[in-house]
């Protein structure tokens, strides 16, 4: 009989919808989670209250991390916005990769650098200068559209 017992239990709980499944989640622990669950990747989990806390922050992006530097205030004379704000110019090399690539990449090469700017989509359309259309000074969500 308790064998009868758990296998409609397991049964009910299989035919239960997701929607009412993620309402419990939620419940049960306070977290809401964003986005599919997927068993190949952890979802992104936030706090009902909207607020996460620092052991279930994730990573960075690459863009996001360039948006990061590009906003950070003396970094003018190494790597500056263009005037319109569609595109970035890296002014000093050198210097860029000796002060910033270290501060906010495992690699330092300028190189591996530019490789990861044309992984991620970004054109160069002058010696330097990058673009790209979903990465743009002061819209820093654009920057999450992107894909490498």
């Amino acid at each position: 009989m308790d064998k009868a017992r758990s296998e409609s239990s397991i049964e009910t709980n299989s035919n239960e919808k997701p929607e009412s499944l993620r309402t419990a989640l939620v419940a049960a622990t306070g977290l809401l989670c964003l986005g599919n669950v997927s068993f190949d990747s952890v979802p992104t989990m936030q706090h009902a209250n909207g607020f996460q806390s620092q052991k279930e922050k994730r990573a960075l992006t690459f863009p996001e991390k360039l948006m990061k530097i590009l906003s950070t205030d003396g970094v003018e004379d190494m790597i500056t916005w263009l005037p319109h704000g569609h595109a970035f110019t890296i002014v000093n090399p050198k210097a860029f990769t000796s002060q910033i690539l270290p501060r906010y990449f495992q690699k330092t090469k300028f190189t591996s650098f530019t490789r990861k700017l044309s992984r991620w989509g970004f054109v160069r359309y002058s010696r330097g200068t990058y673009r790209h259309k979903w990465f743009q000074r002061d819209n820093a969500c654009l920057c999450l559209r992107m894909r490498c």
